[in-house]
């Protein structure tokens, strides 16, 4: 009996341990799982209504100076304009910031998608891809979706899906369930129509706000005005050009809102000043590739080649307005659009930019515009404000010789040195540094940066160039091409070899020397805009020169050296023009104007570069992997998995590639098999309001 005894006491020892072997992985796995759902349904939440910048503000109200709310809304205009002032000046913040630096507090996002398999039945046989390729594009947007909310953070406001209207013509041929995904809605005049909509995504949740559908006809045909506009082949085209150029146009969203394809991925935590914030404005990514491959240069290039066709044509509509130059090519990642510039740039190329032409073949790239636009205007901005709103000081028109020699004496020539330039060295700023930024954007009550990109700023004069950074010590000489004395300068002060970039020839300001020098009336006095766009425009390596100089002289932040003193005035509508695509029609002078009230300069300058601010991301190519065939896709996602420093990828075949007999038929489905197999072990739990549904 005690033997008995023992061997079930033994066994009750053996269940005992199993179960508890068996039942401690089946609780942690319970509990990983439940922790796992409830980040997806907290996270979810930031896809259909993504909390603003003042949760963020609340969280972190200890670590920065907040804006003050007891200062009464009618002096805000005031506050704002003084601390805009300080920020330009300084790089600083004011004391007390103003509840909002704009009327923007929030970054809007719009996805642009379209089912190919809608189209006509004529394009559908033509292309055997094109189920394929609609299922692509249909699921990635699922997985573009997934990957927002679980890495969109503090900043952003509303979701907006823009789809094509479904074609009149295609409902009776289109088979399977794709008629049953649309969007019924009804237009201005109250007629219903139907536009297109992923089948998996619910219209509507008890709980969480889905995004918000909109079409192309809701756009394109709001106005009577815009009736003209109105035609089948524009409400159902799916080119991608014509929803971004809808999509920046769209009313009721963000001045700047950020448009994203269905094939971009957010791959780390972002805020909305990873993008656009109102210090350093929208943030425009380029390709890091130097050489010709990374460019467009319209002077060389034809627009014969399709994919670089319409950056040829939009770089050649820059040339026009500002210098003819190679220009970086923005990469395929999400961009913003800023509604008031693109405004702006349709007063210059109306018949360009009109929404008729994006369906055509003469179409421009507008994201590269948009961006290469921001660029030239706010250097054009900096040098107006130096040459015209600084020392013009009478506001006549013209540059006196005291003017003149004021202005030679800013540049670092006057007469004991017989208005002989020194050379330039790289600005040594700390504008960008990551501690800078982030205590700035605290102080000013705005989301911080999450991204680990690093940025240049508008803020440091050319945003294009990177300057010395005071945590580390120069590197990189920079030969100048029409010099030949040593690039090698010793600092006085920490006795390091710097940089030399350039210097300033006296070609570039010869009238002024020549009025300085013969003061006793020989010359006459120098038309101040002519000055200007000869620096700007007709010698475009002296504006750059200059920029880089008084950059410097501004010190490790801000850009006082460019800005006029605070007790000069103006009329309020003599700012740099913004309806003439051509400068040397412009007129950039100051002119009297006694009947309208004045201004303060330092203010309407403040202002312009604010319109104008932005920052700039120079990325490696890798984050956008061509993947036309299956090894550069297996090559692509490595290469994502072990260099992963980007917050954003882009994953689409772009192009043709250049051997094709490298590539196989079934290339197109195995690269949909193995991106999507990826992303589905990146973003594994679909959201609340995405339905269940047969696509891959």
């Amino acid at each position: 009996m005690s033997i008995l005894s023992s061997m079930s006491g033994n066994r009750l020892h053996i269940l005992r341990s199993r179960v508890v072997l068996l039942a401690v992985p089946g609780l942690v796995a319970l509990l990983y799982l439940t922790g796992a759902f409830y980040k997806r349904d907290v996270s979810t939440e930031r896809v259909g209504a993504l909390p603003n910048s003042l949760d963020y503000q609340a969280e972190h109200a200890t670590q920065g100076k907040l804006a003050d709310p007891d200062i009464p809304s009618d002096e805000q205009p005031d506050l704002r304009d003084k601390c805009w002032t300080q920020w330009f000046s300084t790089g600083t913040i004011c004391k007390n910031p103003p509840e909002q630096w704009t009327q923007q507090s929030q970054l809007d996002l719009v996805w642009s998608w379209n089912n190919t398999t809608l189209g006509n039945s004529t394009a559908y046989e033509a292309s055997k891809t094109a189920a394929v390729r609609a299922l692509t594009d249909s699921d990635l947007l699922r997985y573009s979706f997934r990957s927002a909310q679980q890495h969109m953070h503090s900043g952003f406001g509303t979701v907006t899906l823009l789809t094509p209207d479904v074609p009149t013509t295609a409902l009776g041929v289109v088979v399977g369930s794709d008629v049953e995904c649309t969007h019924t809605y009804q237009d201005d005049e109250g007629m219903s129509r139907k536009g297109q909509r992923p089948c998996w995504l619910a219209s509507a949740d008890p709980v969480y706000e889905p995004p918000r559908l909109l079409h192309h006809r809701q756009l394109a045909c709001s106005s009577k005005s815009a009736k003209k506009i109105c035609q089948e082949s524009l409400l159902v085209a799916p080119e991608a050009a014509t929803s971004t150029m809808l999509a920046s146009q769209a009313q009721g969203l963000s001045d700047v809102r950020l448009v994203v394809l269905p094939h971009h991925i957010f791959a780390d935590h972002v805020s909305a000043s990873d993008f656009w914030s109102p210090l350093y404005g929208p943030s425009f990514r380029f390709n890091s590739d130097i050489t010709a491959a990374g460019e467009v240069n319209a002077a060389t290039q034809n627009d014969s080649e399709p994919a670089d066709a319409p950056l040829i044509r939009a770089s050649r509509l820059l040339n026009q307005r500002f210098e003819n130059k190679a220009r970086r090519k923005l990469l395929d990642l999400p961009q913003p659009l800023s509604r008031p510039i693109i405004q702006e740039m349709q007063q210059l190329w109306p018949q360009e930019l009109d929404i008729a032409a994006t369906t055509l073949d003469k179409r421009v790239d507008l994201p590269f515009l948009a961006a290469h636009y921001t660029v030239e205007k706010y250097r054009e901005a900096l040098l107006w404000s130096f040459i015209v709103a600084k020392h013009d000081r009478d506001g006549d028109g013209n540059l006196s010789p005291s003017e003149a020699q004021a202005l030679l004496k800013d540049l670092g020539a006057d007469a004991a040195g017989k208005y002989v330039f020194p050379r330039v060295e790289m600005p040594l700023r700390s504008t960008t540094s990551r501690t800078s930024v982030t205590e700035s954007l605290r102080r000013a009550s705005l989301p911080v940066r999450l991204g680990h990109e690093a940025i240049q700023a508008s803020l440091d004069g050319d945003s294009l160039v990177s300057p010395r950074s005071p945590e580390a010590s120069p590197s990189g000489i920079v030969n100048d091409e029409h010099d030949g004395a040593n690039p090698l300068q010793v600092h006085a002060q920490n006795k390091r070899p710097v940089a030399s970039v350039c210097t300033l020839a006296r070609e570039c300001l010869e009238p002024l020397i020549n009025m300085v020098e013969n003061s006793k009336g020989e010359h006459p006095a120098s038309i101040t805009a002519e000055i200007f766009k000869r620096v700007a425009f007709r010698a475009p390596l002296c504006g750059n020169c200059m920029i880089m100089h008084l950059t410097s002289q501004s010190g490790a932040q801000g850009l006082s050296a460019f800005l006029p003193s605070s007790d000069l005035e103006m009329s309020p509508n003599k700012t740099p023009p913004l309806d003439v695509n051509n400068s040397q029609d412009a007129d950039f002078a100051l002119r009297p104007a006694p009947i309208l009230p004045s201004i303060k300069r330092i203010h309407a300058v403040s202002s312009l570069l604010a319109r104008y601010t932005h920052t700039i991301v120079f990325q490696e190519h890798f984050v956008v992997p061509q993947m036309q065939t299956r090894l550069e896709t297996k090559f692509g996602l490595t290469t994502l998995e072990f260099f992963n420093t980007s917050s954003l990828f882009s994953f689409k075949q772009h192009g043709k590639h250049p051997d094709p007999t490298q590539v196989k038929a079934e290339d197109a489905w195995i690269w949909t098999k193995y991106v999507r197999a990826w992303l589905s072990l990146r973003y594994p739990f679909p959201m609340r309001f995405e339905s269940h549904t047969r696509e891959i």
